[in-house]
């Protein structure tokens, strides 16, 4: 009448090879498996709803079957302990099922093999961090019904193609990480990222979110763009263009930091203010029109191009 393998209770066997758990069983506790660095086959039933943080965290898959009953695959209780899957360095594909929710925070951080990840439908959140350092991942098309991705979540891939859904509503702030912390966006560090398209109906694009993704030349925003987080293209150095949509009041500080190949920049009437450094060392960037909306100008062009500008009357 086994219903859940206990909080640790393999942890650390490096001679466990395979692992076949029993039908009943509906969660699989916290670590319960984690550092069973031989474990390469394991097999999960049907009926298991729950697989809890870092219970299999550095392990030796390469394959991963999940259950169609699995509903949950929960978020570590601090921000730097290891998700379910956290580590798996030669896991190399996985299939997400349709009734799960949200992937939890770390889920498949590090498993630096992963090259296919399959969404079901079903899917309303990415957690922070859950393929950060996925390095062999190269394409990821999110399915309709997503509408959240938090911070760090695909940090450090190295992504070419991303396809976002419809559905997409918020991409979150970045995820601060280390002593002392650095901050990882969303999509950050994708140095071979060339484009992306946001959908209609995407509201926020949080702090750091595209920082260092050096190869991204174009970049189409939502129509319904209301927050441009700080330091979102942050040394976005290939950006050569980039149109803010009127919903968008502020633009934040440093958030074309070092776009030094950033040359044709148009801003909607109905920004009000761009704050500080938000055009720092855009080193193409030659001129400029403001629209009368502003009112608030912070050392916004330092070290830029700009050859002239014209001020609006209302700018304090």
């Amino acid at each position: 009448n086994l219903s859940t393998i206990p909080k640790g209770a393999f942890s650390g066997c490096e001679n466990l090879t395979s692992v076949s758990i029993p039908k009943g069983v509906t969660t699989i506790g916290s670590g319960a498996f984690s550092n069973c660095t031989n474990l390469t086959s394991v097999s999960i039933p049907e009926g298991v709803t729950t697989i809890e943080a870092g219970a299999f965290a550095y392990c030796g898959f390469t394959t991963l079957t999940l259950p169609n009953s699995l509903q949950t695959i929960k978020d570590p209780e601090f921000s730097d302990n290891a998700g379910a899957f956290h580590g798996n360095y030669r896991l190399t594909k996985v299939v997400i099922p349709g009734n799960v929710t949200r992937i939890g925070g770390n889920a498949f951080r590090g498993c630096t093999s992963l090259s296919q990840v399959t969404f079901s439908k079903g899917v309303t959140t990415i957690g922070a961090s859950a393929f950060q350092g996925c390095s062999s991942l190269r394409s990821i098309t999110l399915p309709e019904g997503l509408t959240t991705i938090e911070g760090a979540a695909f940090y450090g891939c190295d992504l070419v193609n991303v396809s976002l859904p419809s559905s997409l509503k918020t991409i979150e702030d970045c995820a601060y990480q280390g002593r002392p912390s650095s901050a990882y966006g969303t999509f950050g560090g994708n140095k071979n990222l060339a484009s992306i398209i946001i959908p209609n109906g995407v509201t926020k694009i949080g702090s750091f979110a595209f920082q260092y993704c050096t190869s991204l030349q174009t970049i189409v925003l939502s129509n319904e763009l209301l927050t441009l987080g700080e330091s979102a293209f942050l040394y976005c150095s290939s950006l050569r263009s980039i149109n803010i949509p009127k919903e968008a009041s502020t633009i934040q500080a440093s958030t074309f930091w070092g776009c030094s190949a950033l040359s044709e920049v148009t801003l909607s009437e109905g920004l009000t203010s761009i704050e500080a450094n938000a055009f720092y060392n855009c080193s193409s960037l030659k001129t400029i029109q403001l629209p009368k909306s502003i009112t608030s100008l912070t050392s916004a062009f330092e070290y830029s191009g700009l050859e002239e500008i014209e001020i609006p009357e209302g700018v304090a």
